[in-house]
């Protein structure tokens, strides 16, 4: 793997660990992206049967901004498929598209997954002030005293100005 300088030369980079960079064929990555959006939208509808209604087949009322983005969202989707399988039926090839640092990349959705129920179990400033951390380093930032300023300054920011200036509590 290489990286452009200013001039149009390469510059060989250095790739060890979590640094490595995987090319994915455009197809298949755009693929799964609106296969996964498509079942975002899916979720979404189905949790708005949750809502109450008059009928629970309504498209009216509060049930219908969610549905409405669940149907948009679906649309977007099947296009975002169907585009990406006609160019590459066009064409006859498939772009790689270059990933960097792909473990870092899947921990940090891990993480983003995990906060949610991390809130739930220990509430949010036991769950912040340890989920925060440890996304900043595998987001690649090293600096321990930075982490713990960055973290803090984030706790504190909310209790102020949420807890203390909105009135508003966090879970």
């Amino acid at each position: 793997m290489s990286v452009d300088r200013p001039g149009g030369e390469r510059e060989p980079r250095v790739q060890r660990g979590w640094d490595r960079t995987i090319a994915i064929p455009s197809v298949v990555l755009e693929s799964a992206v609106g296969v996964f959006m498509l079942a975002v939208a899916a979720w979404f509808w189905y949790e708005s049967y949750s809502i109450e209604t008059r009928a629970p087949s309504s498209l009216s009322g509060p049930v219908a901004f969610p549905r409405g983005i669940a149907a948009l969202l679906a649309v977007c989707s099947v296009l975002f498929v169907w585009r990406t399988v006609v160019a590459r039926i066009r064409t006859g090839r498939s772009r790689d598209i270059p990933l960097d640092r792909p473990v870092s990349v899947l921990l940090s959705m891990g993480l983003v997954v995990l906060y949610p129920l991390m809130l739930e179990w220990m509430g949010f400033y036991v769950a912040t002030g340890v989920w925060l951390p440890v996304l900043l380093w595998v987001a690649g930032y090293k600096r321990p005293v930075g982490i713990v300023l960055v973290s803090a300054g984030f706790l504190v920011f909310t209790k102020v100005v949420f807890q203390q200036a909105l009135g508003t509590p966090l879970p």
